[in-house]
């Protein structure tokens, strides 16, 4: 019968990473409190709560056991390399001295303990900081509402932050920046000492390394779109000739100083055949939904097929090769 070894290294490695990416990666969508009420001008209005915030305890622990669970991936590969080295004949101290060298791992190790051991530690104490947990929550991720934009307030995301603080609450990482730093740690000490049972941390850092050269290149792009934007011709665009793909510069009705340029996305009308319009714009919010009613719109008059493609990169790939570097482990 074949079971499942936790002194595997390689299986751990995996495990680290999937626990890493479950955490980053897995949303939920944020739960609004609509309340009707009477203003003091006598006039009703709706008041809306989003449910950000950590709420109940029930909230809490369900976001510590996340970050736990993610703090023991990585401090418990100590022991699985000191058992994978024991077994080569290596000596167990080069992971001792390079948990000692990272101030990172250290804390790693001590949040672990304190959880097996409460607070402080009395025997073992590797950063000499008594780190603490502090701040989770659950940070709502949206895009501001601006005058005259549809806004869909579901299409906001939570996710689980944390902050990480010294002995005296003196500010030492964020949870990410710790998780990020360890990891980086780790990869290179495997790298060097056991470049054999690798392979994972290789394909990963392969892919990081790809997705860099796609963006090398940004700041030229940038520069050109910019130009191409800037200097180009443009004629009025009507209602009824909006189509999917367009690039378009568009401003507020309301306020002649918001102005945009940007890529339809999607497309679809309202009950008096008016186009609710998503585009993906060089501003913020980078995504947009409005009505085409509130705005004035123009088209980019005799773009050529270079420009146009380039356009596109600007305003589609690029946000998504940005966004990959950023949360890409």
């Amino acid at each position: 019968m074949e079971y499942i070894s936790f002194n595997d290294l390689e299986l751990r490695i995996g495990l680290l990473y999937d626990s890493i990416n479950s955490h980053f990666e897995e949303f939920k969508k944020p739960e609004p409190i609509y309340e009707e009420s009477v203003s003091e001008n006598g006039k009703k209005q709706l008041t809306i709560t989003l449910g950000g915030g950590i709420t109940s305890e029930k909230e809490k622990r369900g976001a510590l056991n996340r970050i736990n669970s993610i703090l023991y991936n990585i401090a418990n590969l100590k022991d699985n390399l000191k058992d994978y080295f024991k077994k080569k004949g290596l000596s167990e101290k080069i992971i001792e001295i390079n948990i000692d060298n990272s101030q990172c791992l250290c804390i790693v190790i001590d949040l672990v303990n304190q959880e097996k051991h409460g607070y402080p530690l009395t025997k073992t104490n590797r950063s000499k900081l008594n780190p603490k947990i502090v701040n989770v929550e659950n940070s709502l991720k949206i895009n501001m509402p601006i005058a005259g934009v549809f806004y869909n307030v579901m299409d906001g995301q939570v996710e689980v932050k944390a902050d990480i603080v010294d002995f005296n609450n003196n500010f030492l990482f964020t949870f990410e920046e710790l998780v990020r730093q360890s990891i980086q740690n780790w990869e290179d000490f495997f790298i060097k000492y056991i470049p054999e049972i690798s392979s994972e941390i290789f394909e990963i850092r392969k892919k990081k390394e790809e997705r860099k050269l796609k963006i090398t290149n940004i700041p030229n792009t940038v520069n050109e779109a910019l130009n191409i934007l800037k200097e180009c011709d443009t004629e009025n665009l009507y209602l009824e000739q909006f189509t999917l793909g367009t690039i378009v510069k568009f401003s507020n009705k309301e306020d002649f100083s918001q102005n945009y340029n940007g890529v339809i996305v999607n497309l679809n009308h309202d009950d008096n055949f008016i186009p609710n319009v998503t585009l993906l714009t060089n501003s913020t919010p980078s995504i947009m939904k409005v009505n085409a009613r509130n705005f004035r719109w123009k088209i980019i008059k005799d773009i050529k097929a270079n420009d146009s493609a380039l356009l596109l990169y600007y305003f589609i790939v690029i946000p998504k090769l940005r966004q990959e570097i950023e949360n890409n482990f």
